[in-house]
């Protein structure tokens, strides 16, 4: 019998798997060997696809012009913008805002892309971390890039 200032031993089980067998490293690909061999998935969505691309929801080029066509826009959305607000996006800057008692120095970026011009939605810029709005620049001054 252990003394009382030592702990009790601790007992533990072990169980015996003597009749079962290993698991074979193939057994987790059989359900997959079994699936019937079918093509009805992707032709189901190539069917999808081309009526999309019908009714117009989807490119008809699946080439670069698509992508090319956004960067030249939002590069006319960028010059659009910088003209307005009097912002350089992407060139070093110290930016004192609406209601902050310092002023702060970095590059001026966008959050998102920007939104089509017909569009409401608020533009959000940052320096480093930090997320305004372009109306609570109340002195912006470009510094040397």
């Amino acid at each position: 019998m252990p003394s009382p200032e030592e702990p009790a031993p601790r007992q533990t089980w072990a169980v015996s798997e003597r009749n079962s067998s290993p698991p074979s490293a193939s057994s987790d690909l059989d359900l997959f060997a079994a699936a019937p061999k079918s093509e009805e998935g992707y032709l189901k969505w190539r069917t999808e696809t081309a009526q999309e691309r019908k009714a117009g929801l989807l490119p008809e080029r699946a080439d670069e012009s698509g992508y090319a066509a956004w960067k030249s826009d939002q590069l006319a959305q960028r010059t659009s913008f910088e003209k307005q607000w009097g912002i350089r996006l992407g060139h070093p800057v110290r930016i004192q805002l609406r209601g902050e008692p310092r002023e702060r120095e970095g590059l001026i970026l966008l959050v998102d892309d920007l939104p089509p011009s017909s569009s409401r939605q608020p533009l959000r810029l940052r320096i480093g971390d930090h997320l305004f709005l372009p109306i609570q620049i109340e002195s912006l001054v470009t510094l040397a890039p």
